[in-house]
């Protein structure tokens, strides 16, 4: 079965275009050929199961400029427990962090899909605050197929964990290559000179830019 999914995978991402579903509403001065080529060290990963996450590149479409350095401040992309596992783990477990809803690959939609998570599945963590249902994307990039979910149910180990207290909402990933995965999580928020910037859309055009497992030099600017 997951030999299936494998090769669905590989086969949808090479007849499709890079894309975001649902659309994402992008803010109106974002530029899409405005970015920095970024890539992720091999010896980052918190987790690794697999040996396939060595060349990952991605475009940085969110940074800054210092106005006392004059440095660009630059690379929201979500790195937490940054892992790369097999496939076949993301495809078994999903997104299940005990919310009342939960992510799931349909291989009949070919797509990740929500579903109500079982009483016996769901934490007493989430119990202390309503419920905000979590936003789900689907991410087609190449030969990479994968799910963003954006949870706003914020605990207090969440705000130790990012060392920020006044966190909104976290974005968290897979994307899958075959029978490789790379997947973290992050902040999807940001507050510069007292202004708090939503990263949502720039993290998530970042994911549909991912390339793996590939050597040569990625991006030469096309747009």
């Amino acid at each position: 079965m997951k030999n299936l999914y494998y090769l669905s995978a590989l086969l949808l991402g090479i007849s499709v275009n890079a894309k975001i579903l649902p659309d994402t509403n992008i803010p109106d001065d974002f530029n899409n050929s405005e970015y920095i080529i970024k890539t992720i060290n091999p010896n980052s990963y918190n987790t690794v199961e697999s040996s396939g996450c060595n060349e990952i590149k991605y475009k940085d479409f969110f940074y800054y400029t210092d106005m006392s350095s004059g440095e660009k401040i630059i690379d929201y992309f979500p790195k937490h427990n940054l892992s790369c596992l097999f496939s076949g783990s993301v495809y078994d477990i999903g997104y299940n962090i005990g919310l009342p809803e939960q992510v799931v690959y349909s291989e009949s939609n070919s797509l990740w899909v929500k579903k109500k998570s079982r009483k016996a599945d769901m934490s007493f963590s989430f119990n202390t605050a309503p419920y905000k249902q979590i936003k789900l994307y689907n991410i087609i990039s190449g030969g990479l197929r994968g799910y963003a979910v954006v949870n706003y149910n914020i605990t207090d180990y969440d705000r130790e964990v990012y060392k920020n207290k006044e966190i909104k909402k976290i974005i968290s990933f897979c994307l899958i290559n075959g029978q490789d995965a790379l997947c973290g999580s992050g902040d999807a928020g940001v507050n510069i000179n007292g202004k708090n910037i939503d990263l949502t859309p720039y993290i998530l055009k970042s994911l549909e830019s991912v390339e793996m497992g590939i050597a040569n030099p990625l991006f030469i600017n096309k747009e």
